[in-house]
């Protein structure tokens, strides 16, 4: 397989942020699987239940729908699902990482390896782009927010800038 195309990241040291994700990819293989970016429609309930979620709500938008669980800690998770019945994003703002396992469901193993190979050094912010995901993490003072879309899936005349 080839080398996973990784996006550009931004000063600190370049050991200490690969070892970082690294231990959060690590800490996270072993959270329960639920279901989410790729998956149908039907997932979002599992994700949801994975959560565990206090509140789910859905917002209709032209061409997808915004499914988002709110957390007892306030964490907020939004999956973008098509019309055509897939979950095409996914994105969430939380004090403390959410299970990335879950809502990457499929493309969590690229995440993984992405994760893995030495990048710029800033630890507040990871990108990545495989063949199938386009990921971007940051960290902030108060918690971390983020989003992951498979870019074949995006719904025609929906701007990823929509996607938070």
């Amino acid at each position: 397989m080839g080398k996973v195309p990784i996006g550009r990241r931004i000063g600190g040291t370049r050991r200490g942020a690969a070892v970082a994700l690294l231990c959060l990819g690590f800490a996270l293989a072993s959270a329960p699987a639920g279901a989410g970016l790729g998956d149908g429609a039907d997932s979002v309930q599992r994700t949801h239940l994975a959560l565990r979620g206090t509140t789910l709500t859905v917002t209709p938008h032209n061409g997808y729908d915004v499914h988002e669980t709110v957390t007892a800690d306030g964490a907020r998770v939004r999956q973008y699902v098509s019309h055509t019945g897939t979950v095409f994003a996914v994105g969430w703002s939380s004090r403390t990482q959410i299970d990335l396992k879950t809502v990457l469901a499929g493309h969590y193993d690229a995440y993984v390896k992405a994760a893995s190979i030495p990048h710029g050094a800033n630890h507040h912010v990871f990108t990545a782009t495989t063949p199938g995901m386009v990921l971007s993490i940051l960290k902030h003072p108060r918690g971390f927010t983020g989003t992951a879309y498979a870019p074949a899936s995006v719904p025609a005349g929906v701007s990823t800038g929509e996607l938070r």
